[in-house]
């Protein structure tokens, strides 16, 4: 969900903000509902090591039922789309190879809306950066250093 957080952020102060790194950006336009992000999310949970799935669950429970429900509705009311439309700005979007959140047309469209948007792919699921650190930190700091 903090993929349209910082986009948000980007959008309103996008003199402040010269580059963005968006991990595993969710909420596809072919999936925007909470039920089909929960879906996905399950799906996921089949290919993320156990300790990452007992973080990420410990934080939903942390979190409570209404706060997480209306992350969730932010989430898919949120349209990437919108928000990367014409951008200017330099984007960099970050998906693992086994997302079932976040499926490769996805990244596609949004790459596709403006020429300043690029994508890189990493092998694993949804969060990727947990099971292959070394590998984000490379390309997140030659994107930053280019």
């Amino acid at each position: 969900m903090g993929a349209q957080i910082v986009s948000c952020l980007q959008n309103l102060h996008p003199e402040n903000i010269h580059k963005v790194i968006l991990l595993s950006p969710t909420a596809n336009r072919d999936e925007r509902s909470v039920f089909m992000q929960g879906l996905r999310l399950s799906q996921d949970t089949l290919f993320e090591k156990p300790s990452a799935n007992f973080i990420i669950f410990s934080n939903y429970i942390r979190m409570g039922l209404l706060r997480f429900l209306k992350t969730s509705q932010f989430m898919v009311d949120t349209h990437l789309e919108d928000l990367l439309a014409n951008t200017t700005t330099p984007f960099l979007i970050i998906r693992g190879a086994n997302d079932p959140i976040v499926p490769a047309k996805w990244v596609a469209y949004l790459q596709s809306l403006s020429p300043t948007i690029t994508s890189h792919e990493i092998k694993g699921p949804h969060a990727f950066h947990y099971m292959y650190p070394k590998e984000v930190a490379i390309v997140c700091r030659t994107f930053i250093e280019s």
